[in-house]
Formats: structure tokens, C-alpha cells, sequence
């Protein structure tokens, strides 16, 4: 809100009973200055009050309008009793600005400084850029509050602001914080019928991340108000998102202006436990020169980050490898190292970084240039090429010579060698050149050289065409199928003919066992004859 001072300085007469312009100003004997109240509905910005004052007094061009300074404690009082006539609490801006939390403030109409020792101020202990003021009522002894407000009020869930429901002040009835209003605003005049419903938040186990599930504090609670909060243990390598150095993470119902009507939990229920972290700082010093922080691999869930996702490789877990520049490497020859974030020896809450696989710490300061050995490039007799050769390094510089030095050769050296009278590569080239890579080996493999006329048949590429060799006729292979098929036949009968054999064999076995069969029962009756004689 912001209150408009009227005064006058020039020499315009007005009445001595009415010395300001309208009856809408409010005119104070003590500092002979009228006030006004700039917007009744709504609050001005400051700028906009500064312009509402240059349109109000156009017809004045001896009165001065600015918005209401507080100079003296007469100015203080007026005001006050101004305040009190038009029935307002709300904080009122004040005609001074500040150009920062360092500076003073001044008054905006004369540019000088601000004078509080008349008055209880605090001074400039806060950050902001303007002064504002309002006032509150101190009672003494028990005046006795308004009662049954239109639309009635519930204390358990109702509360009057700014002031309590006293006699002569305006109030307002608004939900208490943890509950809210169903159908309309979140405040409303006595004239609506409202009721204030508790907030809730839901738990469903299944939303918890990195939790141990045994460890929730209500297992089998679903649905909790507001202000209540759950106790939950983090799994190794996590810790409360608030204080990673504590491993119990603790969730809050709380509640957000946009929607106070939906309860949140706060942090929510998939970041209450937040992953540990080794020292970022300490990640990116140890790279060495000439390399680079090239990826990273969870060892848990095999996730992959790459060189943009650089903040999130320094989680708990992660595999972090370093790479070295192309055509450069590791004194062990090796082109890569790898560390591993992991918690500190005795700690569930601090990460340290220790070296990974072959990885030891520290890493070396620096990739080295790539070399290559001159033992995988030394001549054999069997090789027939000739002792001769010439080296050809990155600079320019040209060695002819008969043998190799025993030392390292530098990337991209060339050397070139002759193949002996008579003989030639498997290329069908009478000379070879090979070159140091930037993988530290001979490219291509040094080969001996072949004579011309056992020269192998190559492609365009250089690689070995085997000779040709000439399809099965027709005729061959339909003989061979026909071979096939009656061996086939002549097993199947084969088969039979041993089948029958042996049916032939039980059927003559059977019929000597029915003649024994018959014999034997006219022996049995004969004897059985001559008993009954």
C-alpha cells in the first residue's frame, strides 16, 4: 500500500477548516500535511505511487505530492492516526530506496540520508532496497473477541489473520497450515462457507529408492498428515540427500503454494537417498597432460556416462577412465587408466578415489609420445631383403643405413626395405615400408619377401587369393547319389533277410515244442488207462 502526502509551500491560500483538495484527503494539524491512501483495492508499486502523485496535483504546481516520509516523531504520529482512521494494517511503502545492502538509505525527495533516532529501528540488518511500515495493536486488559462469524469457524483448523476478531479491525478466517480449503481460495471473507480439510501424503514402498525396505519406520501405514515424517536407511554407497554424512534419511509431509490441497513428501521418496560422492576436484586435478577424463562405468548397473555427463562421474561406484591423446601413452605403455570411486576404509558416508585393475595411485603426470621397439623390426636371413634400408622421421630427416639402432623409434617414423634380386612382397612390391602407429606398433608387420615365380596370388587390397579349384561335374555327382541310394536299399534288405531268419528259426523251435507237448499228454492218459484196469 502507499500513502500520498500532500503540502503546501507556495503561496495558495486554501480554507483554514479544509486545507486540502477533496474530502478523500485526511489532513493532520501536527505537521499541517494532508494524506491520502493511493489505491484502496489493490497495492501500488512504488512506481506507480510516484506517478499517481504527479497526476493528482497537476492543478497545483506550488504543492508538492510524494509518497509519506517519516522525518520527526510528530510525522510518525500523524501517520499512525492516519493509518487508524482508514482501518489498515497492511505494510505501507515509505518515500526511501537504497542502492544496495551496503548503503544508506535516503529519502527519495531530497536525497538525505534517512534519520530513525527517534524511533526503536533495527537499521539495515536486512537485504532489501526499500522501507515499509505498518503498525499492530497492544491490548491492555481482556477485550472480548467477535463471535460466531458468518460461516462459522473451526479453531482446529481455522485461524484469523493479520489480528485477532477485535472490535473495530478487519480480519480474515484462513486455513491452518497442514490443511486446506476444498472449493474456493485459499482465503475467504466471512461472507463464504468453507471447510478446512487435513493434508495427506501416500506412501507406496514401491517408489522408495536406495531404501532398505526393512528399514521403514511405519511398514504397513499408507497414507500420513502433515508435518509427520518417516525414518528410512540408506543402502551402501547413499546418504540422506540433506546431510550425505548421515546415512538415515528422514522424509517430511509438507505441502507447496501452487497445490495446497496435495500433500508432498519432502525430499521425495526416490531422492531422500542420494548417491555418495568422491572429490570432483580431486578427479579432474589428477589428469594428466596430454590425456583426457574420456568416460565412466557403474561397476552396479553397468550405466554408462560420457565425456558431457562429466558431473556425474564421480559417483559412488563409478569406474572413471583417463585416456591419453592420440599418438601418446602411459610410460607402461598402456593408453588408459582407470580409478574407482568408493567409500573411505571405516566410513558408510565419505568416498575416496583408489586406483582400478592395474591402475595404482598416483596416476603418472603426463602421457608420453608413442614409440616403437626396433625388435619387431629386425632382420632375419629368411627374410631376403636386403641389409640396407632407409628412415624417414616427422620432421623430415632422412638416415640411410645397414642396422638398426637399439633404441626407440618416434611416431610416425618410416622405414623402408628392399627385397633381394628375384624377389618381391606378397604385394607383388619389390620394397616394404613400414611405419610407427599410434597404437606404439609397426604398421604393416614387416614379412619376408617370396620369389617372383611362388608369388602368391593377391587382391587389389594385398590379401592372399587361394587358387581355384574346379566344381564336381554333373555326372560325378549323380553317380555318387545313385551309390547312395542303392546302399541304402541294400541295407533295408539286408536287414529283412536277418529278420526272417530268425522268425524261421522260432517257428521250427515252437513246432518240436508242440510235439513233445502232444507226446508227453498221450503218455499221461495211457498211464492213466492201465490204472483203471
Amino acid at each position: 500500500m502507499t500513502i500520498l502526502v500532500f503540502e503546501a509551500k507556495g503561496q495558495q491560500i486554501y480554507p483554514d477548516d479544509f486545507p486540502c483538495e477533496d474530502s478523500k484527503w485526511i489532513y493532520h494539524p501536527s505537521t499541517g500535511k494532508c494524506y491520502k491512501l493511493a489505491s484502496a483495492s489493490q497495492p501500488f508499486a512504488p512506481a506507480d505511487a510516484k506517478k499517481k502523485c504527479g497526476a493528482i496535483m497537476q492543478g497545483y504546481p506550488a504543492v508538492t505530492v510524494s509518497v509519506v516520509e517519516i522525518r520527526t516523531a510528530e510525522e510518525l504520529k500523524a501517520l499512525k492516526s492516519v493509518l487508524i482512521e482508514y482501518s489498515l494494517k497492511e505494510k505501507i511503502n515509505l518515500g526511501a530506496r537504497r542502492i544496495s545492502a551496503q548503503n544508506p538509505f535516503v529519502w527519495e525527495s531530497d536525497q538525505k540520508e534517512v534519520d530513525f533516532s527517534f524511533l526503536p529501528w533495527i537499521g539495515n540488518l536486512r537485504t532489501g532496497d526499500c522501507l515499509v511500515m505498518y503498525y499492530t495493536n497492544v491490548y491492555i486488559g481482556n477485550v472480548k473477541r467477535c463471535e460466531n462469524p458468518p460461516g462459522g469457524f473451526d479453531s482446529a483448523t481455522m485461524k484469523f489473520t493479520p489480528t485477532e476478531p477485535y472490535p473495530g479491525t478487519t480480519t480474515r478466517a484462513v486455513c491452518k497450515t497442514g490443511f486446506f480449503q476444498r472449493h474456493s481460495s485459499g482465503t475467504t471473507q466471512y461472507a463464504s462457507v468453507y471447510k478446512c480439510v487435513g493434508i495427506k501424503c501416500e506412501l507406496d514402498l514401491k517408489t522408495l529408492c536406495h531404501v532398505e525396505l526393512n528399514s521403514v519406520g511405519y511398514p504397513d501405514k499408507t497414507a500420513f498428515k502433515y508435518g509427520e515424517n518417516i525414518t528410512l536407511q540408506c543402502i551402501k554407497g547413499f546418504g540422506y540427500a540433506l546431510d550425505l554424512f548421515k546415512t538415515t534419511a528422514i522424509m517430511e509431509c509438507l505441502s507447496v503454494p501452487e497445490k495446497p490441497d496435495l500433500g508432498i513428501w519432502f525430499p521425495g521418496p526416490c531422492h531422500a537417498c542420494s548417491v555418495i560422492r568422491c572429490n570432483e576436484t580431486q578427479m579432474k586435478n589428477m589428469v594428466p597432460d596430454h590425456a583426457a577424463l574420456t568416460g565412466a562405468r557403474s561397476e552396479f548397473t553397468g550405466e554408462e556416462y560420457g565425456p558431457l555427463q562429466m558431473n556425474q562421474f564421480n559417483q559412488y561406484g563409478n569406474i572413471v577412465t583417463y585416456s591419453c591423446d592420440d599418438s601418446f601413452f602411459f610410460e607402461d605403455w598402456s593408453f588408459q587408466k582407470t580409478i574407482e570411486c568408493t567409500l573411505k576404509s571405516g566410513s558408510e558416508s565419505e568416498g575416496e578415489w583408489i586406483g582400478y585393475g592395474r591402475t595404482r595411485l598416483p596416476l603418472p603426470k603426463a602421457c608420453q609420445p608413442v614409440t616403437c621397439k626396433y625388435e619387431d623390426i629386425l632382420l632375419k636371413p629368411i627374410y631376403n631383403i636386403r641389409p640396407n634400408f632407409t628412415i624417414e622421421f616427422s620432421n623430415g630427416t632422412v638416415e640411410y643405413g645397414f642396422k638398426l639402432r637399439p633404441v626407440l623409434y618416434p611416431y610416425m617414423t618410416k622405414i623402408q626395405y628392399v627385397c633381394e634380386n628375384g624377389y618381391e612382397t606378397v604385394t607383388k612390391y619389390d620394397v616394404q615400408n613400414i611405419t610407427c602407429g599410434p597404437t606404439a606398433r609397426w604398421k604393416p608387420q614387416l614379412t619376408g619377401c617370396i620369389k617372383k615365380e611362388e608369388a602368391m596370388k593377391t587382391s587389389s587390397g594385398g590379401r592372399y587369393v587361394p587358387p581355384t579349384v574346379e566344381v564336381p561335374s554333373a555326372e560325378k555327382l549323380g553317380l555318387l547319389m545313385m551309390t547312395i541310394i542303392v546302399l541304402f536299399f541294400l541295407t533295408l534288405l539286408l536287414l529283412d533277410l536277418t529278420t526272417l531268419h530268425r522268425d524261421i528259426r522260432w517257428f521250427f523251435n515252437n513246432v518240436r515244442l508242440q510235439k513233445r507237448l502232444w507226446v508227453a499228454k498221450r503218455r499221461l492218459q495211457n498211464t492213466k488207462a492201465k490204472a483203471k484196469i
